[in-house]
């Protein structure tokens, strides 16, 4: 999505978008219809043209200032909403490139947040859904999977007895930063000096006889075991 230009141009096919701005972009993390994105302020668009769906209104949460702004959807962007200039003057954005902070202001109330360091090299690990073959010199699109929604959930269950927008942010964003303590979507592997194994020296471990299981139950343990070898928890 991206904020619509009072004094600009949009259509349902293209929109033009023009500002006098050089400077780079820069993120912040912010609730936009009770969703948890970054955002991206844009000081630095020159002439561009965007394949727009439809003008909706957006309720954005910046600290303890609730702000709204008419938006564009459109079909391609770099990130998952820009706000640009007519945000910035509405909301008499403040930015202090030297202490990496934005401030917006709304009825004499001002409020400072910091800006996102390195967004651009946050990175996800994942897996693809189905086996692909590439030929080669061909570029194709593929499906993946990517477990970040139980994170997500983990860590806002975790702070929300943290009332204090602010606090409750800054303690998000670095929990964020850790997400593997907090991924329960995969086994994960301890790395330790001592030998996992248990010495029997000339005594066999004992045997006995397995219980009966239903056939869905050995589905199961063999879906558990596969699971197991993969993530190298166990060797076959």
């Amino acid at each position: 999505m991206r904020e619509a230009l009072v004094n600009g141009v949009a259509s349902n096919i293209l929109y033009n978008n023009s500002s006098i701005f050089n400077t780079s972009l820069l993120y912040l993390t912010a609730l936009v219809n009770n969703q948890t994105m970054k955002v991206m302020i844009d000081i630095a668009d020159s002439h561009t043209s965007i394949f727009v769906y439809v003008e909706v209104k957006l309720h954005i949460t910046m600290g303890d200032i609730q702000a709204s702004i008419g938006a564009l959807i459109v079909k391609q962007l770099c990130t998952d909403c820009i706000l640009g200039i007519d945000f910035i003057n509405k909301y008499k954005l403040i930015i202090n490139t030297e202490d990496q902070t934005i401030s917006i202001c709304e009825n004499d109330k001002r409020t400072t947040l910091k800006i996102d360091i390195n967004s651009n090299n946050v990175r996800f690990p994942t897996r693809l859904i189905n086996n692909i073959r590439i030929s080669s010199k061909r570029t194709i699109s593929v499906h993946v999977s990517i477990n970040l929604s139980s994170v997500n959930a983990h860590i806002s269950t975790l702070i929300q007895h943290i009332t204090n927008s602010e606090q409750n942010e800054k303690v998000k964003i670095v929990l964020l930063q850790n997400t593997k303590l907090f991924d329960i979507s995969k086994p994960t592997i301890a790395l330790t000096l001592k030998p996992h194994e248990i010495k029997t020296l000339d005594h066999s471990p004992s045997i006995s006889k397995p219980y009966y299981s239903t056939l869905l139950k050995q589905e199961e343990m063999y879906k558990i075991t596969q699971e197991l070898l993969y993530f190298g928890l166990i060797c076959s």
